[in-house]
């Protein structure tokens, strides 16, 4: 997909690896590169390798999915699969759509775990003709059109309104 090619893109010399084998993309790293440190993206229901530290990502915005697992649901593990994380980071939590209800039921029911929250920020906007670097107040006050094939479209739009822009 697009995400190998842009983080390749973006980390020229740090070594990467795709595969669904994690553990054979891991072992390549550290015989090819004698890496320390390997990062899994997205590896929270990958339990077919020892990690020392399992970090998982909230979306403050729906916290529980709609408590029902894939296909009927959002949810790839149950609820309680969360007491398996070393570290808990709330994410979007800049958006005016944060279940706080949610979110303290578990805090309260993970309270051994520690928990941050967090949120995305624009540094710049970029041209797609010519790869040239704007500042975000370009699009403030603006009429905009917005295309988007993200997992969550509504937090990419308040986004930009956020910062001004006016979606069209």
């Amino acid at each position: 997909g697009d995400e190998s090619f842009l983080l390749k893109e973006k980390l020229p010399d740090i070594p990467l690896a795709f595969s669904r084998n994690r553990r054979l993309a891991s072992f390549m790293l550290y015989r090819t590169f004698q890496t320390e440190c390997v990062i899994l993206d997205d590896a929270f229901q990958y339990r077919g390798m020892k990690k020392d530290l399992e970090i998982l990502l909230i979306d403050s915005t729906e916290p529980l999915g709609n408590r029902y697992l894939i296909p009927r649901g959002k949810l790839r593990e149950p609820y309680y699969a969360v007491s398996r994380a070393d570290l808990l980071i709330f994410t979007k939590c800049n958006s005016g759509r944060i279940n706080k209800k949610e979110i303290s039921f578990i805090q309260k029911n993970f309270s051994q775990i520690p928990s941050l929250r967090g949120f995305y920020k624009p540094k710049f906007l970029r041209r797609r003709d010519n790869n040239e670097i704007l500042p975000l107040v370009t699009i403030k006050g603006k009429r905009i059109g917005v295309l988007s094939a993200l997992g969550d479209p509504y937090y990419f739009e308040e986004t930009l309104c956020m910062l001004g822009a006016k979606i069209e």
